[in-house]
């Protein structure tokens, strides 16, 4: 129904991880739901989640972000 007759991408998720040094790494999720057109309700673009971690030694690892909390209809 689109009078430009435009592409239509149900889901696009861009998924993002760098070392950052030998033990931090950083990683982010970010995703695009029917593009990023929110004016007309249709589309969202989110953040899933991202954060930061630090291996202290195997055993031990510290992330600081946030993440994505799933709703729930009652």
């Amino acid at each position: 129904g689109d009078p430009n007759y435009s592409i239509d991408a149900d889901l696009f998720v861009l998924l993002l991880n760098f070392q950052i040094g030998e033990k931090m790494r950083a990683t982010a999720d970010l995703a695009w739901e029917h593009g990023s057109e929110t004016g007309s309700a249709f589309g969202s673009t989110g953040l899933e989640y991202a954060f930061i971690g630090h291996t202290f030694f195997d055993e031990m690892k510290f992330r600081l972000g946030k993440i994505l909390t799933p709703t729930f209809n009652t």
